[in-house]
């Protein structure tokens, strides 16, 4: 990770040492392949200026992150060859965020506190027609993380009619299915404690 609150020669040494990393398991040599490209201040142009200096010195795959859409956009309009994953989509700013994920075709990060505020959030994107959704649910904490991504995948399963029950597994459930759930179609994609579920956009089976 690097961002726009870093002083040059710190930026410099952690894409060196991106390029650097690898490691052996199981008799196959494994090197990093995501770099995460952070707003700090709100300056576009700083952050599309960060953007293309990791484009310039590493061959990673570009996660963008801020909460101001068009600082997210100038890092996009920078790294759209790489197709990078895009966000934060909240509530606050999900019409801009998700009019600008659908123009430039490209993946979305969605952030909720709680699973009544990720379902709504989550149907307002599918239905501007957004498909790609990767979804954070601001845990941060390895057992919440786990217990997140267990609500989130039986939920998209559907089927089958939970009842809520406060602070539970079902609570979660039943607010994602009201909301008309999202089919899962991809994997946990976890770094150390975050952890996101990627979900692509059918509507769960009744």
């Amino acid at each position: 990770e690097v961002n726009t609150g870093m002083a040059d020669a710190d930026v410099d040494k952690k894409l060196d040492q991106f390029m650097k990393l690898q490691y052996e398991r199981v008799g196959l040599m494994l090197r990093p392949e995501l770099m995460a490209v952070h707003d700090k201040n709100g300056d576009a142009g700083k952050f599309a200026a960060l953007v293309k200096k990791v484009m310039d010195k590493t061959d990673a795959g570009l996660i963008l992150g801020s909460d101001k859409p068009e600082v997210v956009k100038a890092g996009a309009e920078v790294a759209k060859e790489r197709q990078p994953l895009i966000g934060v989509a909240t509530p606050a700013n999900a019409d801009a965020m998700g009019a600008m994920a659908k123009e430039m075709g490209l993946p979305l990060v969605v952030k909720g506190e709680g699973y009544d505020a990720l379902a709504e959030l989550t149907t307002k994107l599918t239905g501007m027609g957004l498909k790609d959704l990767i979804i954070d649910t601001g845990s941060r904490a390895l057992k919440q993380a786990f217990q997140d991504q267990v609500v989130l995948r039986r939920a998209a399963r559907g089927g089958v009619a939970v009842l809520p029950r406060r602070g539970g597994h079902e609570r979660g459930e039943m607010a994602l299915r009201r909301w008309g759930g999202i089919g899962a179609r991809g994997g946990n994609r976890s770094r150390g404690s975050v952890s996101y579920t990627h979900l692509r956009g059918h509507q769960s089976t009744r």
